[in-house]
Order: structure tokens, then sequence, then C-alpha cells
């Protein structure tokens, strides 16, 4: 926990920017992930990301609530919209990367899953 990582984007494609700072305050192994954000120019946001075995396999669901700054509430109702969309095309993507795993990454993932945790 405590964890950082800090992410760098390009602005109208020519500018580096930090655009957000995530601070991991949560983990449980198999289970859920959770993590603080600043986000240049935006706000804060807090998200958790859990995973749960299915029949077919994992389902992954990620829960996202922002504070805008003073300066940006007003932006609100497009944010939501754009968020939505990002997350989206973030998700699909980590879809197609584990779908493109060798079969045995994906057993070894199962097993992962399956296999009991202690204290849970």
């Amino acid at each position: 926990m405590g964890s950082t990582i800090e992410s760098r984007r390009r602005l109208l494609g020519r500018f580096e920017i930090k655009s957000q700072t995530l601070v991991l305050t949560e983990y449980e192994p198999n289970r859920a992930v959770s993590y603080a954000a600043d986000v240049a120019f935006i706000g804060r946001a807090n998200a958790r990301i859990t995973f749960e075995r299915t029949e077919d396999g994992t389902r992954l669901t990620r829960l996202t609530e922002g504070e805008l700054g003073r300066g940006t509430r007003w932006l609100q109702p497009i944010l939501d919209r754009v968020i939505r969309w990002g997350q989206g095309i973030e998700m699909a993507n980590l879809k197609r990367l584990i779908e493109a795993l060798p079969d045995q990454s994906h057993r070894d993932a199962e097993r992962a899953l399956s296999s009991p945790v202690a204290g849970l």
C-alpha cells in the first residue's frame, strides 16, 4: 500500500504533461485493488477494481468516484461522458490483451483466482 504511479500523456499531440498520480490504497490478492488519483487540471478520484470468478471466467468491475476542483465543476456533464468513454476504451483494451494471452496463461490465471487466499 502506498505505492505510487505517475502517468504522462501528450496534449494536442505536442506537449507531454503529467496527467495523474495514482496511490495504491487497498490490495486484496485475487479480489480487489483500490487507488486514489490526483488528475491534472480536473481534481481527485478514488477507484476500486474487483475481480469475481464466474462460470465463463472472471468478471472485472470498476467503480470510480471523483471530486472536481473549484474551477472545473462546470465541466462535470462533459467530463462524465468523456471519462465513461475513456474507461470503456481502457476496459476493451484490457479484455483484448487478456484474451490474446496463450492458453497456458489463461490456465495460470484461473488457477490463481481459484486458490484460497488466507484471511478471506
